[in-house]
């Protein structure tokens, strides 16, 4: 606990308003999904983010008897998937907006 407190210290708190912010996000883009068609699957994204930032800050301090060299190959993994995921909700989004307003 003493080294998330130094970590959060050290960026001055930024990963955990960011946290909150994308999780915030992503409540908000859930509850108002229907609102509009082209929006209907962007909250995925700030999720995305949410449940990667975790992955990344947390699990190194629930299992600190691992290296984290054993854990940087799923870092990579869950980067390259969060990558993903933001790439296909962006796609989509604009994909929808595009379909609405042709010319």
């Amino acid at each position: 606990m003493e080294q998330f407190l130094a970590d959060c210290d050290a960026s001055y708190y930024t990963n955990i308003i960011m946290i909150i912010c994308a999780f915030s996000c992503s409540i908000i883009g859930f509850i108002k999904r229907n609102k509009f068609k082209e929006l209907r699957t962007i909250f995925i994204y700030p999720l995305s983010s949410v449940i990667q930032t975790i992955f990344i800050y947390f699990i190194p301090f629930l299992y600190p008897e691992f290296e984290l060299q054993a854990f940087r190959s799923y870092f990579n993994y869950s980067i390259n998937v969060f990558l993903l995921i933001e790439l296909v909700s962006i796609y989509v989004f604009f994909y929808q907006a595009i379909l609405k307003f042709k010319l």
